[in-house]
């Protein structure tokens, strides 16, 4: 019998403020829901796709990077990790690792893709109906501003909800290690955001600002 999951479910390219706070509502709720008889921790499904990670402008760093990165913050501690090479990969993943999702955690432009796409892989149980947990996106970056102007608005008192990969990589691109860490939710761990971004500078070709 499979064992019922919270899933997040995401590219992390890169791992920022955004995700922590997704994989701190899955254990929020695991925590509260005790009687639902989840797995006690979340399961972090990356999308790796093998098509999408020769682009290294938008896909900079591995996916055992992605994890090594977030194990290294804290800030995603008691998590397990899947990785697929696309969503529907992800629920094979956890079928065979011997879970099932009845939970997931998303920015609120994924939720109700992602509960179709596990009704029919998995079928709908009607003693736990399955459900997701929006997080309440607001995507800066498709606004038609300009991205710089965007990155100079972000300050440390900027909404969690603004955060986005575009915005991170836009900042490496930019060299704006000042708003890379406002932007990854490593304000605490500098220096591990500091090797966050020589490695997406890299990855990414970008050099450094004279």
């Amino acid at each position: 019998m499979l064992e019922p999951a919270v899933v997040i479910i995401g590219r992390f390219q890169p791992p920022h403020a955004g995700h922590y706070a997704l994989i701190k509502m899955a254990k929020l709720f695991i925590n509260k829901n005790s009687e639902l008889g989840l797995a006690p921790f979340p399961i972090v499904a990356i999308v790796d796709g093998l098509k999408t990670r020769e682009d290294k402008s938008r896909n900079p760093i591995t996916a055992d990077d992605r994890i090594a990165f977030m194990r290294a913050s804290t800030l995603a501690d008691g998590v397990k990790y899947i990785i697929g090479t696309s969503a529907a990969d992800v629920l094979s993943k956890l079928k065979q690792a011997g879970y099932d999702p009845k939970v997931f955690v998303t920015g609120s432009d994924r939720g109700d893709t992602y509960l179709d796409m596990a009704n029919k892989y998995y079928g709908e149980t009607p003693e736990f109906e399955r459900r997701s947990l929006t997080f309440d996106r607001t995507d800066m970056t498709t606004s038609g501003a300009r991205l710089d102007d965007v990155l100079d608005s972000i300050d440390d008192s900027t909404p969690i909800q603004y955060v986005s990969g575009t915005l991170l990589r836009h900042s490496v691109e930019s060299d704006r290690f000042d708003k890379f860490l406002i932007l990854s939710g490593l304000k605490k761990s500098p220096k591990l955001a500091e090797k966050l971004f020589a490695k997406m500078k890299t990855a990414m070709g970008v050099k450094d600002n004279d």
